[in-house]
């Protein structure tokens, strides 16, 4: 990925290794600075920052917009600086109104620089747990967002009898170490009988897993077999019994 940022008399390209990253990965490139007058232009704080951007008060040019994360900083009166920044386990994904940024220029002066958005999807560990899910169960998740460094995301069920006591679901993920969290969230409607007479109340339930990495990891790949058995004990509460 490039991208190309103008503030005469200086030019700025950045040039970063990849087009998407996954939480826990390493975003690294380089920066390139280019004067086109023969002035001495000094900047205190030229380099990369790893931000996390509202985009709305982006375009407003609004400050609060902008959270740092990390910063890589030009020594002296160098043309160039190499960068590399590890994503943690639980940083941000990238959502329809917030996402992470690459901010590169002048640093004091974030709206004189370069913005380059970056794409973050969820771990490989979380992924390889969605599509398990979603290929195997056939439910079909949407929405991911982050909340608080959980991603939630809310989930459609099959349209089988099996399922028609599910009002609502929603799953939520995230890692401790090498742990996986997993918490089922759904919102019931069940069958109850008071007096001979057919009623439905509403219920909350939850189901939450801790997935370790001899668990969820065989043989250095993703145990699709194991993990299938979880999420099968967890739908297997929920699933709507035939009545005798």
């Amino acid at each position: 990925m490039k991208g190309t940022h103008f503030k005469q008399p200086l030019e700025y390209k950045i040039e970063i290794a990849g087009e998407s990253w996954k939480q826990g990965s390493n975003v690294q490139g380089t920066l390139e600075v280019k004067c086109h007058s023969g002035e001495d232009i000094s900047i205190s704080r030229l380099g990369v920052q790893l931000s996390y951007c509202t985009k709305k008060k982006l375009k407003e040019k609004d400050l609060a917009g902008i959270s740092e994360i990390e910063s890589s900083l030009r020594s002296g009166d160098s043309t160039s600086l190499d960068f590399n920044f590890t994503l943690s386990e639980k940083c941000p994904i990238t959502e329809k109104s917030k996402s992470l940024y690459l901010i590169y220029g002048d640093l004091d002066n974030p709206f004189d620089s370069g913005f380059l958005e970056i794409e973050v999807t969820p771990s490989k560990t979380i992924t390889d747990f969605i599509q398990t899910f979603e290929q195997f169960f056939r439910f079909k998740l949407k929405t991911l967002k982050m909340k608080k460094n959980v991603i939630e995301a809310i989930a459609t069920p099959p349209a089988s009898k099996d399922w028609t006591s599910i009002q609502k679901m929603s799953l939520q993920f995230s890692m401790e170490g090498d742990t996986l969290l997993v918490n089922f969230i759904f919102s019931l409607k069940k069958m109850s009988f008071d007096s001979s007479v057919e009623k439905t109340k509403d219920e909350k339930r939850e189901v939450s897993l801790s997935i370790g990495k001899s668990e969820y990891e065989r043989y250095g790949t993703f145990n699709q077999e194991a993990i299938q058995k979880m999420i099968s004990d967890v739908l297997e509460q929920i699933k709507v019994k035939p009545l005798l």
